[in-house]
């Protein structure tokens, strides 16, 4: 009996101690950091720009708060210039093209040019885009729009029995890490490498040379696919537009249509 009475004893001490914790974690002040994720973050929009204010404490404590009133841009002869469009990812190397800052106001014979764009699919995502925002444009691209490297090969080969010849040769000459490229008629080349340095390229043919192995260089570009506007409506309506229909590589220009070779 007196173990028993013991035993529930130790019990009620130790449900006293629990309660007594439970209190003190309640009333500590301490709480749990906010879980923090960069990765889910994103840039906002810039804010527009707001008067500036005062706030001035009387004798009383009172806080009284003036504006300040902020002297608009000055303005000319010329449209007001916007800021350019953030660029959600590097342009793409060998692109030369300098995005314009895009005008407020769109002046006439002026286009609008999205991209560059790599692919095809890449365009048709922009070019949706455009149709939900219930836009006419039309598709352009580039073929030199992007240098992708430097081939050195022989040829061009007029036939088959050309082609086979020369790779004969050049197995006796010691290169065996080659391969044959068609590009139709009369166009049938072999492929000694490909590089995207072009001292590189040089410094490959110079080895070749040194014997006696005549071989040439060519620049392969790779093409720049875009989707042009030409309505000043749309082009304003794409301006004002806080969603602005690009993807990363891409980006927004305002320029002469006469400018534009393709």
């Amino acid at each position: 009996m007196k173990a028993l009475l013991g035993i529930l004893l130790l019990v009620n001490v130790a449900l006293l101690m629990w309660g007594v914790g439970q209190r003190q974690f309640l009333n500590d002040s301490f709480s749990p950091a906010t879980e923090y994720h960069p990765e889910l973050m994103e840039l906002l929009p810039p804010e527009k720009p707001r008067a500036l204010a005062k706030v001035t404490i009387d004798s009383d404590g009172n806080a009284t708060t003036t504006k300040i009133e902020v002297d608009s841009p000055a303005t000319g002869d010329q449209a007001t210039l916007l800021q350019p469009p953030v660029l959600l990812g590097p342009l793409e190397e060998g692109f030369d093209e300098t995005a314009l800052s895009i005008l407020a106001s769109v002046l006439p014979g002026q286009c609008m040019l999205i991209g560059p764009y790599k692919t095809i699919i890449e365009r048709g995502r922009g070019g949706r885009k455009l149709n939900d925002m219930q836009i006419q444009y039309s598709d352009r691209q580039d073929p030199k729009g992007r240098v992708l490297g430097y081939r050195v090969f022989q040829g061009p080969f007029a036939s088959k029995m050309e082609v086979s010849s020369a790779r004969l040769r050049l197995k006796k000459q010691g290169v065996k890490d080659l391969y044959l490229m068609n590009e139709g008629k009369n166009k049938r080349y072999i492929s000694l490498g490909f590089f995207s340095s072009e001292n590189s390229a040089n410094s490959f043919m110079a080895n070749f040379s040194k014997r006696e192995i005549k071989t040439k260089k060519r620049i392969e570009y790779g093409t720049n696919y875009w989707l042009l506007v030409t309505d000043p409506k749309s082009i304003s309506k794409l301006i004002k537009k806080s969603s602005i229909p690009i993807q990363q590589g891409a980006t927004k220009t305002i320029k002469p249509c006469s400018e534009i070779p393709w």
